[in-house]
């Protein structure tokens, strides 16, 4: 390993070396500066508000794409408590550098969504040029602008938060988001983070979420355009009874490179999870999806299932996918698969007997994929803008 890579994605239990699937090489990149986060926040939910204790369960927490990438974003968040650089103020609403903390009281349930939009990556708040600090990182050469965020759902509590990454596309910077939840018993986090990127962007999604006794964490997720995405979660299911969904869409257009890693745990007795990811491929696109259920000793009684459907837009282009189960408990149930294919001549031929074009064809079938997943949004204002990122075009209200 040279000293410029990291190593992220990294597959739980290993398999053969020369199927190149058992973690993704990243550059570290030439220096760290604040990603921007413009913030709505409803008046049940606060600012701050994480105490010591749970702020450190929250870094210690397991995260999808590794240690390493963690520790490249704890690198950027003391660069940006330097320079002062990240958030910006909305209604009177505001964190600093970069890093933002929301939580919930116990026995807070808000309905209203939490709001986040990552905005002008490498520039501050103002606009202007943020400070790049290399130091912080080693030697590196590609610019990085990493934001932060930590949530914190106490007992019995409910909170939505909503990350808006379609507008950080910022040429040679990599922007990247790394999101940790602490969810406490009987209380429920949905996180949505809907991306799109430009031809040229490098992107990157982190999150590790802990879960508590009968406590819920919903995680949507929808990955449109850019030329190398990277994402990657990991869910511990401490409590008894904790449950975890998770489902993700994507649009890998041609020549880009996207590659995923979703790892669940299940540690208390009686949890139960459901991954599900699907996508589109075009031409020479390469995807790998890597999806891990985990049964550790003691986890009697639960139940996890995994799945990926894939839609084959082109006949040159590279697909892998890794359903994963691990298994110390003898008690459990699991499930996985895959699903990967291309429009049958079947489906081509009756369309087109309906006066579809091929690229109207191919249009139509890719959005569908996607826009199963932004139904399960549950915020009206984003599904109304992630329909339209899908479908390229303005969605009249009725």
């Amino acid at each position: 390993m040279t000293e410029n890579v990291i190593k992220v994605n990294n597959l739980p239990a290993l398999t053969w070396n020369w199927l190149k699937m058992n973690s993704l090489q990243l550059e570290k990149g030439s220096g760290l500066s604040a990603g921007n986060i413009e913030t709505d926040i409803p008046s049940d939910i606060r600012l701050g508000g994480i105490s010591a204790e749970d702020k450190q369960v929250l870094l210690e927490a397991e995260t999808g794409m590794g240690k390493e990438m963690a520790e490249l974003v704890q690198a950027a968040a003391t660069s940006q408590q330097a320079s002062g650089n990240g958030v910006i103020e909305k209604s009177g609403q505001a964190s600093g550098n970069g890093v933002i903390e929301l939580s919930a009281a116990k026995g807070v349930k808000e309905s209203a969504p939490a709001r986040l939009r990552f905005t002008g990556a490498g520039q501050a708040a103002d606009g202007s040029d943020a400070s790049i600090n290399g130091s912080a990182a080693g030697i590196i050469n590609t610019k990085n602008s990493i934001s932060s965020v930590l949530i914190s759902a106490e007992e019995d509590s409910e909170m939505v938060i909503i990350s808006d990454m379609t507008g950080i596309s910022a040429g040679d910077v990599r922007n990247g988001v790394e999101t940790r939840v602490l969810v406490k018993d009987r209380a429920k986090v949905k996180l949505v983070e809907i991306y799109k990127g430009e031809e040229d962007d490098e992107y990157f999604s982190n999150i590790g979420a802990v879960v508590g006794e009968e406590a819920e964490f919903s995680l949507v997720q929808l990955f449109l355009g850019g030329k190398k995405v990277s994402a990657g979660c990991a869910v511990a299911l401490k409590g008894d009874k904790s449950l975890y969904k998770e489902k993700t869409a994507y649009e890998a257009e041609a020549g880009a490179k996207y590659d995923f890693n979703y790892v669940t745990r299940h540690i208390g007795k009686e949890t139960e999870s459901d991954v599900h990811a699907g996508g589109v491929l075009h031409e020479k696109a390469e995807k790998t999806m890597r999806q891990t259920i985990d049964f550790i000793r003691g986890c009697a009684g639960s139940k996890g299932a995994e799945r990926e459907e894939v839609l084959l837009m082109d006949e040159e282009l590279v697909n892998k996918t890794i359903p994963l189960i691990l298994c110390d408990e003898e008690d459990v149930e699991g499930a996985h698969g895959a699903s990967i294919g291309k429009l049958s001549e079947e489906v081509l031929f009756y369309l087109r007997a309906r006066g579809l074009s091929d690229e109207a064809i191919y249009s139509l079938m890719a959005s569908g994929k996607l826009i199963s997943v932004v139904n399960e949004i549950g915020d009206e204002v984003t599904q109304k803008m992630a329909t339209e990122l899908i479908m390229g075009e303005v969605v009249e209200e009725e």
